[in-house]
């Protein structure tokens, strides 16, 4: 087992106030977000994703992988 991060990059279409690029930063991934409002991107998430980045913000809990005896989740959404 090893402790190694898979490289991939996180998309939020919807950046909003940034928790999600956040996220993917400090957990060694790369994120990018987008929004309509410049201003808002610029007032809320902004200022959380450069704390992400000067790890000013409290590191997430290490993730667990699954046992290979669960399930993976569905592939589609039923609606």
């Amino acid at each position: 087992q090893t402790d190694a991060v898979a490289p991939c990059v996180v998309l939020d279409p919807f950046v909003g106030s940034g928790t999600t690029v956040a996220t993917a930063l400090q957990l060694g991934r790369a994120g990018v977000g987008i929004d309509l409002s410049e201003a808002y991107l610029r007032e809320h998430a902004m200022p959380r994703i450069e704390a992400a980045l000067a790890g000013a913000v409290r590191p997430l809990k290490k993730i667990v992988a699954m046992p290979p005896d669960v399930p993976p989740p569905p592939k589609i959404l039923r609606g």
